[in-house]
């Protein structure tokens, strides 16, 4: 009996091991900071969304979200330095809320809208949206997303859960999605050009960095190309089936090209590349979300969101 309890107990820890959590772990309250990664129309820039204090609404508990105020993200954001943007909270469901403060967004102010939920994690399952006060804040036509799986990811070692959608961009578990921290609303700070998360910083650390890129903030960042140097590329088709053709305005010398996939893997890397255009087979990749990058000289002069589906 006890070898058999024994063997019980030892395959439970097992499972749980290799599923890679046990223990949820919810949204930062106090001392966290996003840095997320703006191309709009080829101006490259950077901004942070922060956590400072709490305020109450209504009969709940928000946590004051700042904005940062200058135009390169500061590795030192403070009260000071940033404006109030807003407020979120996470309730007992494991959902998070954000609350617009005034005319910082284009969002109606002072009403609550749902932008995570952690509490489904069947594949399959779908996560709606409100839409009853300001349909116009959520930029899914559809106003909900699909769970196509959910795995782990190690993060200061600890695992958290890891969800991948069909229609947009994964998320972290307390963290949110590596898109931006507000990528389910829209036009602002969530905006229709390209973003991504580049990292997160909890209680004065380095919480989570993006693999995708190789910096974090603009004093490690110094290869980020200025809102003045214009990055002048296109990706046509795209999305797409088969093979997709990279354009750059300019000669391009012994350059490299990288894919990753959504997950931060790199699945794709062509290098010794010269000239103004570059052809991308699809090859293996499966339908989904992927990331490229072009880098010369040790410089990343161009980032682009790639989407490949089937016919």
């Amino acid at each position: 009996m006890k070898k058999a309890l024994l063997l019980l107990l030892l395959f439970c820890f097992s499972f749980a091991s290799l599923n890679g959590q046990t223990t949820y772990h919810p949204f930062p309250t106090t001392s966290a900071i996003w840095t997320e990664y703006y191309n709009t129309m080829g101006s490259i820039s950077q901004s942070q969304l922060g956590i400072f204090g709490d305020t109450i609404l209504g009969s709940d508990t928000y946590h004051k979200l700042y904005a940062s105020s200058i135009p390169c993200a500061d590795t030192l954001m403070t009260q000071g330095n940033s404006f109030l943007y807003g407020a979120i909270r996470e309730d007992s469901l494991k959902r998070v809320y954000y609350y617009p403060f005034g005319s910082t967004t284009f969002c109606q102010p002072d009403i609550s809208y749902k932008i995570y939920d952690f509490s489904k994690t069947t594949p399959g399952d779908t996560i709606q949206f409100d839409t009853s006060s300001a349909s116009s804040c959520y930029p899914l036509p559809t106003r909900y997303i699909t769970i196509d799986y959910v795995d782990s990811i190690l993060i200061n070692n600890s695992y958290r859960k890891y969800f991948h959608f069909l229609e947009c961009e994964p998320w972290i578990e307390g963290i949110g999605s590596l898109r931006n921290l507000l990528a389910m609303i829209s036009p602002a700070p969530a905006c229709s050009c390209f973003s991504a998360l580049l990292c997160n910083k909890q209680n004065d650390s380095l919480f989570y960095m993006n693999p995708v890129y190789n910096y974090c903030y603009c004093d490690l960042g110094t290869n980020i190309p200025t809102s003045e140097e214009k990055e002048l590329f296109t990706i046509y088709p795209n999305p797409f089936t088969t093979s997709t053709t990279f354009i750059s305005n300019n000669q391009l010398t012994n350059s490299t090209l990288t894919i990753f996939n959504s997950a931060g893997q790199r699945v794709k890397f062509l290098e010794n590349i010269s000239g103004e255009t570059i052809t991308i087979s699809r090859d293996n990749l499966s339908d989904g979300i992927y990331y490229l990058t072009v880098m010369e000289g040790g410089t990343i002069v161009s980032a682009h969101k790639l989407l490949i589906h089937d016919k």
